[in-house]
């Protein structure tokens, strides 16, 4: 992560460089790493890109800069082209930063964007990718809120109030929440996940009201719980 952080720090003083100085940038050598990423050896350094991230509305054709893979070397480019260059880069990235959290586990949008944002990256440059990972696929909130209930039931027994309020937490809509839920309690008992959660109250010797509390607390409804307590305590 500090290597991503340090890398955008540099990208930051090679556009001051230009905005500076108004030089255009020669490209000595473009080499692909992979699909639609290429490293650029340049008089600014090295660094690399994802030509996703270059700007539509700039015409690489006329800059002769149509056909990165077999580019010529030596190629020297305006500035304007410069600094879309560079400004993929920097995207690129927030791109690694982004991949390497969802490497690790799945994330929501918005948890994959305060992280992003407490490595300073701009607002900008993370809704990009953001939106650039959506249409990978790597970052889905529906994958997401199915993976949590999934894992959060191994640990706790939770009623559909209060998981409801745990994906909102994590910036999951409610439309998104909802069905996730609809499709979990399709494979969980709801009924069952209160007898759990009721079995360790009982086991801690809680009263017929603070178990209630407890319950109701842990997001199952009142009139689950009645019935439950009722039958049960």
């Amino acid at each position: 992560m500090l290597h991503s952080v340090a890398k955008e720090d540099h990208l930051c003083n090679k556009r001051f460089y230009l905005q500076q100085r108004n030089k255009d940038m020669l490209i000595y050598s473009i080499t692909k790493t992979s699909e639609d990423v290429f490293k650029l050896n340049t008089s600014l350094g090295s660094f690399f890109l994802r030509t996703s991230y270059l700007e539509e509305n700039i015409n690489f054709q006329q800059e002769s800069l149509f056909d990165f893979e077999n580019l010529k070397p030596n190629t020297q480019v305006s500035f304007e082209i410069s600094e879309n260059i560079i400004e993929a880069s920097l995207l690129f990235s927030v791109e690694r930063t982004a991949v390497a959290y969802l490497e690790r586990a799945e994330h929501s949008t918005e948890m994959l964007r305060r992280k992003l944002k407490t490595k300073g990256y701009s607002p900008n440059a993370i809704e990009k990718v953001l939106t650039f990972a959506k249409k990978r696929n790597w970052l889905s909130d529906e994958r997401y809120a199915g993976a949590f209930l999934r894992n959060r039931s191994i640990r706790k027994a939770e009623g559909r109030t209060r998981l409801l309020a745990e994906l909102a937490s994590r910036g999951i809509n409610r439309e998104t929440a909802e069905k996730a839920l609809d499709d979990f309690f399709q494979q969980k008992n709801e009924t069952d996940i209160l007898a759990r959660a009721a079995s360790k109250l009982k086991k801690q010797r809680k009263t017929k009201e603070k178990a209630f509390q407890a319950l109701i607390r842990l997001g199952f409804s009142w009139n689950d719980i009645k019935s439950y307590i009722n039958d049960n305590w």
